[in-house]
């Protein structure tokens, strides 16, 4: 190659780079894309999984790493928010969930910049199935704070949702895929968000199950994750599942740390005592 036609080649290679890398932060503005304007028309028909599946097309798939400044008045809104996401887990769930939208949707709606806030705004429409006040939340958030805990979590409880509704076979494998990738990141972003080994444990494909089961009792056991009193029998019953008597007994004394007076705890130690 000529000397020339090298300098038009490298030039014609340095505008298609510069051009590419343009357009991905266009795709990164937070402008909304025709995936997403697509999910609305789905909804508007009641298409949920179609609105899903396009929602989450939407989304950049390998969002930049950005600065997020957070004021000091959204982190305490931030905090008090997660302290009732958090308690939601209880059988007060759908009143605090109610008490999430009612105290904080106006706020995030004067102040969109608030991604933080807006995450936790955006769940609280999911746990009621307001799929059109999530998707806008959401999405306003996650181009503002795509690495953020509940930007993870979000997306992998989606993917549930378009799982569960998936024949088996390949695209449902696919599925389960991203909900793992999901909660992976969400877990290491959140490690004391003890629903997501919950989730971990119920979505592992089979030839998994066991290994993601021992790391998270295990990981629960080590870190002192206090799980709430209505998630105890489950863990107990994966612990029992997994038939390694040692992990169950540490389990157990673990958690009558928590609650000493625990009847589930107590029948866990009998059961335990019988298979010795």
């Amino acid at each position: 190659m000529s000397r020339r036609g090298l300098r038009i080649f490298t030039f014609r290679l340095i505008f298609t780079v510069c051009f590419l890398l343009s357009s991905d932060l266009y795709a990164f503005n937070g402008t909304h894309n025709e995936h997403f304007e697509n999910a609305k028309r789905y909804l508007h028909v009641q298409q949920q999984e179609k609105a899903i599946e396009s929602f989450l097309r939407s989304l950049h798939p390998n969002p930049p790493i950005k600065d997020y400044f957070s004021s000091v008045k959204e982190k305490i809104l931030y905090q008090k928010a997660l302290a009732l996401y958090f308690d939601a887990k209880s059988v007060k769930f759908f009143s605090l969930t109610d008490q999430i939208i009612t105290e904080y949707a106006p706020i995030v709606e004067k102040h969109p910049e608030y991604a933080e806030l807006a995450f936790i705004v955006a769940s609280a429409y999911a746990n009621r199935g307001e799929f059109s006040h999530l998707f806008d939340l959401f999405y306003k958030a996650y181009y503002q704070h795509p690495h953020h805990y509940f930007s993870y979590k979000t997306q992998a409880i989606l993917w549930i949702k378009l799982f569960e509704r998936t024949l088996p076979g390949e695209l449902k494998e696919k599925r389960r895929d991203h909900i793992l990738k999901f909660l992976s990141l969400a877990s290491d972003a959140k490690p004391t968000d003890t629903t997501l080994y919950r989730l971990l444990m119920l979505y592992a494909p089979e030839e998994m199950h066991s290994k993601v089961v021992a790391e998270s009792l295990n990981k629960i056991i080590r870190d002192n994750l206090i799980l709430s009193i209505g998630e105890l029998e489950f863990y107990i019953e994966m612990a029992f599942d997994l038939n390694e008597n040692s992990l169950i007994r540490r389990f157990i004394d673990k958690a009558s740390e928590w609650y000493p007076n625990s009847r589930i705890l107590a029948r866990a130690q009998l059961e335990l005592a019988a298979k010795n």
